[in-house]
């Protein structure tokens, strides 16, 4: 299932947790910020027996102003993508 989602699939089990981080596909690398998408009662209990530590607040203001702008980092992503293949072509010189 490499590449696609199965976010859609937490409601039907209750063990599923489906994680994503933001680190390089939105720019956010050393921020370690991530999500998770789960039931609610597997995140009471992994909330309850969490012992990470806090998210920073530029951490945290980074990963909200990212996620209200997905659509932007998805053009981004395909920008980068498309020059990542040119240069990939071009002859060493």
């Amino acid at each position: 299932m490499g590449g696609e989602s199965v976010a859609h699939l937490v409601p039907h089990y209750s063990n599923l947790l489906v994680t994503r981080t933001l680190s390089k596909a939105h720019s956010l690398a050393g921020f370690r910020v991530g999500y998770a998408v789960l039931p609610e009662a597997l995140a009471d209990d992994l909330n309850f027996h969490n012992d990470a530590y806090p998210l920073a607040r530029p951490s945290q203001a980074a990963a909200l102003a990212t996620l209200l702008r997905e659509d932007k980092i998805r053009d981004r992503a395909v920008q980068l993508r498309a020059w990542a293949e040119q240069l990939a072509a071009e002859p060493l010189q």
